[in-house]
């Protein structure tokens, strides 16, 4: 009897010893969460590496507040999501964050950014050549992405030989999702009787989810003056997961002539890319642009197609598309090599039997070095052989 006696009492002080040892680890959990449920004291935030960019630019786009606490689970959240943010500016190649606890485990977080290069300088327009002409289309291209540290863009063309002229282009980001910008130009062109000026001042508007609305006002004179408005809507979609993107822009124009009837510009196009195996990328491009009433004739629809000469082959409406594939070499990631092929079906929408259908291909080259960012040279070959400088997309 005394054995059995001694054995449930120990039973019990085991059993009661647990039970205080589990209430004794509840409330201690109550009093210190553990794990992604303990809170933390952002004490600081701390950026650095920006050299030429401004801090408010960094700063607007991390979600982590000073002086509020987090979960763990809300700061690995935020820290995801404010480096998605930073990255999506274009302005750096990396972010890096790290966090430092204090004595009194209050947290510090270090926020440090690689800039790109900022600048761009590259030849522009296209080289063309057949049996009866040659064009010299040429011109040199600077831009500044990062103007003033703070997003601004400064763009500048010098046309020379065929188009003589200069462009200048201005934009910038006032508020996080809105863009002011103003081009301006002057150029003496072979192809076109007149002489030709504008000036475009613009708003775009980023409302959200990759969507994009901007208002733009165009005033020029090349031999009568005219007015034009327009009012683009810009849609994108990027998947991560499957590394593709698709953009769509739609893009409608009014003009305003002096003396003259109104007339109309439309361009609906959409871009999808894709990076299949080995860093080898499709790109998909079509375009579908219509005319209408008078228009100034540098806005006249010309050809795209690759490898024909764009001044030949003229109207109002054209439909074309592209079909690009480029791959890295193995020596060097920052060359691209690869092959396209255009297709353009241009004409009069009054007469069916004036569209001409043009198509042209070839050999690309992308050079992504730091300051040419990418180099563009296209060989093309169509009704004559065209070496291209100028972006397509």
């Amino acid at each position: 009897m005394f054995n059995r006696k001694s054995n449930k009492i120990v039973l019990l002080v085991l059993l009661l010893l647990f039970a205080v040892t589990c209430i004794l680890y509840a409330e201690q959990d109550k009093k210190n969460p553990t794990n992604n449920s303990e809170v933390v004291f952002i004490k600081k935030i701390v950026i650095k590496g920006n050299k030429r960019t401004t801090t408010e630019i960094i700063r607007e786009r991390i979600t982590i507040n000073e002086k509020q606490s987090y979960t763990l689970e809300d700061i690995i959240d935020e820290i995801n999501r404010s480096r998605n943010n930073i990255l999506s500016t274009g302005l750096f190649n990396d972010v890096f964050f790290d966090d430092v606890l204090d004595e009194d485990g209050n947290l510090e977080l270090y926020v440090e950014v690689d800039e790109k290069n900022y600048f761009k300088l590259i030849p522009s327009g296209f080289v063309y050549v057949d049996k009866n002409k040659v064009h010299f289309h040429n011109s040199l291209f600077y831009e500044d992405v990062n103007f003033k540290g703070n997003k601004s863009k400064l763009k500048t063309k010098v046309s020379i030989y065929d188009a003589k002229g200069i462009e200048f282009g201005y934009s910038s980001s006032q508020l996080k999702d809105l863009w002011v910008e103003i081009n301006l130009g002057y150029i003496d062109s072979a192809h076109y009787p007149d002489q030709y000026c504008y000036i475009s001042p613009a708003i775009k508007y980023n409302i959200s989810g990759g969507f994009n609305l901007g208002f733009g006002i165009e005033a020029g004179k090349m031999g009568n003056t005219y007015l034009g408005i327009e009012s683009p809507l810009r849609i994108n979609k990027n998947n991560k997961e499957l590394k593709s993107s698709f953009s769509m822009d739609f893009v409608p124009q009014l003009l305003f002539n002096h003396n003259d009837s109104p007339g109309y510009l439309l361009r609906i196009d959409g871009k999808y890319q894709k990076e299949l195996m080995l860093q080898i990328t499709n790109l998909f491009y079509g375009e579908i642009n219509l005319s209408g009433g008078i228009i100034p004739e540098r806005k006249i629809i010309t050809s795209r197609a690759r490898g024909n000469d764009p001044f030949n082959y003229t109207g109002n409406f054209r439909f074309s598309i592209t079909e690009e594939i480029l791959m890295p070499l193995i020596f060097n990631y920052n060359i691209k090599i690869g092959l396209f092929f255009d297709g353009d079906i241009i004409g009069d929408t009054q007469s069916l039997n004036s569209g001409k259908v043009l198509v042209g291909g070839g050999f690309s080259f992308r050079w992504y070095h730091y300051i040419l960012n990418p180099l563009y040279i296209d060989i093309a070959l169509g009704k004559g052989v065209m070496l291209n400088f100028t972006t397509m997309f």
